[in-house]
């Protein structure tokens, strides 16, 4: 169990990385241009657009997208989303990015009606 936010976790691997999230650790850097993750995943993520040669970038306001799928729905949508300021990670619509942002709160915003427990 975090000791942050009680979140809890079936293998101590998981919880170690949850908790990079509290301290704002950064041990993953990408070799390219510098920028850190508290996460692998989220280098890699980054890694695939920061490296490839031909990520998928809005011609409008020169968002780069890991995925096409990701593009076409921000084009769809209209609608400007910043990028995740402590990961980096670009979305396509703005529900996706608050959802994202509750990752690094720790906010619990999912109720089990039957215990009353919360849950991200």
């Amino acid at each position: 169990e975090c000791n942050e936010c009680g979140q809890t976790f079936s293998r101590r691997s998981h919880l170690t990385r949850h908790q990079s999230i509290h301290t704002r650790e950064t041990p993953h850097k990408c070799n390219d241009c510098g920028k850190a993750f508290s996460q692998k995943a989220s280098l890699i993520g980054h890694q695939k657009i920061c490296s490839r040669g031909k990520p998928y970038k809005c011609n409008g306001g020169g968002k780069v997208f890991i995925r096409s799928s990701h593009l076409i729905q921000h084009q769809k949508s209209g609608e400007i989303t910043p990028d995740c300021n402590k990961c980096g990670k670009a979305f396509g619509w703005s529900s996706s990015f608050s959802g994202h942002q509750r990752i690094h709160s720790g906010e619990k915003t999912y109720l089990c009606n039957p215990c009353g427990k919360k849950f991200q």
